[in-house]
């Protein structure tokens, strides 16, 4: 939402309005006007950034009589989601600076080219919807690498490129980032026939279910034997939606790990180094859970363990990467016990809810699929 006013005779949008309480001018988060007598929020400061987007890297590769004449890295990315993010304003591709990752949206390697395909926008920024040409976030775009690669293009071999993009909304709000690597072999070896993909996933709500009396209860996860209490990551379709649509069968996750963080100090009552057991299960909302017992414990496995105030990656394991693409997993949970022991004061802990730390809970899903 936008909110404008009129100086000079032209309409400028407000960046941000203020309002004058008791002499003081104070930013405002919301603004209002009258529309036939009934006041109307006209314009929200929106400090939520948008989700990280997704990558995709393909090596496009040509022979003649068996030598390569022709490579060079096909580049896409898209946000999650079935649907066009009219919040989303650009994503930003930036890469290998100083031969690792960038390090930041405003660092790393930025190419102001302008690109064939997109001659109204710099290689590095691909502007969406009103914004620029790219008009649905939902589906992939393309660019090639170098910029504007074509037939041949020779990028150098035996060598790992990296790739990192950030998303910015129409408020100005960066999101955290995907980074994502491809390695280009020697001329002597023939690429696969496969895309590279990689993405993180943000848990869309997180809480804890509540044993006693069969509730779930939004906010912190909480692991503990009495009264039972057991944390939950949700994240609806997010996964079905975007690793291998339209083919599933050729799908081949290659990582999945789960960012966990733990309360700290008296936030956290428990051991200074806790278990952490996680679990699967194909409900992606808590609201699926309402009138069962409780989740199915999918791939019970200790990952881990963490300290507090500490927050970590944990690796989930092969039965987790076989069915993260498919429907049968919408949530991640974390159990008050580990697999084949009795409780003990080292299963309890609390972490850091989604709602408060976006962080807690993202996934992060490296993968291989054909298209």
């Amino acid at each position: 939402m936008a909110l404008y006013r009129k100086r000079a005779g032209v309409w400028e949008e407000c960046v941000r309005p203020y309002a004058k309480m008791n002499g003081v001018w104070v930013a405002c988060d919301e603004a209002y006007v009258k529309r036939s007598g009934v006041w109307v929020r006209a314009y929200e400061y929106d400090v939520t950034p948008p989700p990280p987007p997704m990558m995709s890297l393909e090596i496009v590769e040509k022979r003649s009589g068996g030598e390569v004449t022709t490579r060079y890295i096909k580049v896409g990315v898209r946000m999650p989601g079935t649907t066009h993010d009219t919040d989303v304003k650009t994503t930003r591709v930036l890469t290998t600076h100083d031969g690792g990752r960038p390090t930041s949206q405003f660092g790393g390697t930025y190419w102001s080219n302008s690109d064939d395909n997109y001659p109204n926008e710099t290689w590095s920024d691909w502007k969406w919807g009103i914004y620029g040409a790219h008009n649905d976030t939902s589906n992939w775009q393309y660019k090639q690498w170098p910029v504007n690669a074509t037939d041949g293009t020779v990028i150098t071999a035996d060598k790992t490129y990296y790739f990192s993009s950030w998303a910015l909304d129409d408020a100005e709000n960066w999101g955290s980032a995907t980074h994502t690597e491809i390695y280009v072999p020697k001329p002597s070896v023939h690429v696969p026939t496969v895309i590279n993909r990689e993405a993180t996933f943000i848990a869309n709500n997180s809480g804890r279910w509540r044993g006693n009396d069969n509730t779930f209860q939004a906010g912190e996860l909480v692991q503990q034997n009495e009264p039972r209490r057991i944390g939950l990551y949700f994240y609806g379709n997010q996964l079905f939606d975007a690793i291998g649509v339209g083919n599933k069968s050729s799908v081949n996750i290659t990582v999945a790990q789960v960012y966990i963080r733990r309360r700290g100090g008296q936030q956290d009552n428990g051991q200074p180094s806790c278990y952490v057991t996680t679990f699967y299960d194909d409900k992606g909302s808590s609201g699926l859970l309402a009138g069962t017992n409780g989740p199915n414990k999918n791939g019970l496995n200790w990952a881990g363990n963490l300290s507090k105030g500490q927050g970590d990656w944990f690796s989930l394991p092969q039965g987790y990467k076989n069915i993260m693409h498919t429907q049968s997993f919408g949530c991640i949970g974390l159990d008050y016990k580990r697999p084949g022991y009795n409780h003990t004061a080292s299963d309890y802990s609390v972490m850091v809810p989604t709602a408060e730390n976006a962080d807690s809970g993202k996934l992060h899903v490296v993968w291989t699929e054909e298209v």
